[in-house]
């Protein structure tokens, strides 16, 4: 019952085809969309960092993101947003000298969403750079500027948006594409409610899903695994109801409890990892 279709042309996900550049004792990996491919864009991903001035950085987090506008002299006819990947703990600089990095999951369950038709910030390229011992030396995740008016966490917090009491009307969409993402074997890993873009939200709304690094495809996906994915979603009681019942009506109301479980455990964790980090401080 719960075995992943898996209609994703994952021929064209698992065989990305990357601009390899060697210099020294570095490479780097270059993709591109089809669609933007020209010696112009091409020679702007190489000197990609001459590009990222503080001016262009819209934030500047755990990752860094950067807005770039059109401009026809680089090859860019749209504006773009580029995610600057940081490795600040030893943990994941060492790991990922063995394991794929955040970019290039970013990119290959990026494309797998457009496969789906599941809206994403359209990927356009990433680059990377690692050096002679596969050490990550920068990582990048390049996609379509895609203007919205807001996330879904911004409208469950502000008690006094005026979407704020329409949260239900906007689940059968929402679990409409995650179920097609878990029955096309996708896990986000990320799935809370900051990574659901919301745009056009006062006329016909849709959403994007965003921050796709942590993202897996598997063969299958059992019901336990949907339900930690889901069970990142800040919803309510009555708002897990209805997306229960659009995800799966005729095991529903088994399935609430097992969410309620995963859902109070990742509460748990949470308070732990923050209990943690503010020890660490001292």
């Amino acid at each position: 019952m719960w075995q992943a279709n898996l209609f994703i042309n994952l021929k064209k996900v698992t065989l990305i085809q990357y601009i390899r550049d060697k210099s020294n004792s570095t490479k780097r990996i270059i993709w591109m969309d089809d669609e933007w491919k020209c010696d112009k864009f091409h020679n702007f991903l190489k000197s990609l960092e001459q590009h990222l001035t503080k001016e262009k950085s819209i934030r500047n987090k755990r990752n860094q993101l950067f807005l770039i506008n059109a401009d026809e002299n680089l090859g860019i006819p749209k504006d773009l947003i580029v995610k600057k990947f940081k490795l600040l703990r030893f943990y994941d600089r060492f790991r990922l000298r063995f394991q794929k990095s955040k970019a290039v999951r970013s990119l290959e369950i990026g494309i797998a969403l457009f496969e789906l038709g599941i809206k994403t910030p359209k990927p356009i390229a990433m680059v990377e750079t690692r050096n002679s011992l596969n050490k990550i030396i920068s990582s990048f995740y390049i996609t379509e500027y895609e203007k919205y008016d807001c996330t879904l966490k911004k409208i469950i917090k502000d008690k006094n948006h005026p979407f704020h009491k329409k949260i239900h009307t906007f689940l059968p969409d929402i679990t409409k594409d995650i179920k097609k993402m878990h029955d096309a074997g996708i896990i986000h890993n990320d799935l809370h409610v900051g990574n659901i873009l919301i745009k056009d939200l006062s006329s016909n709304p849709s959403f994007y899903y965003i921050d796709l690094n942590r993202g897996q495809i598997k063969k299958k996906l059992s019901i336990n695994k949907r339900l930690k994915d889901i069970a990142r979603l800040r919803f309510k009681r009555n708002e897990q109801k209805v997306f229960l019942k659009n995800y799966e009506p005729n095991f529903s109301e088994k399935l609430l409890n097992k969410l309620i479980k995963y859902r109070n455990q990742r509460r748990k964790f949470i308070r732990f990892k923050r209990s943690y980090k503010k020890l660490v401080k001292f």
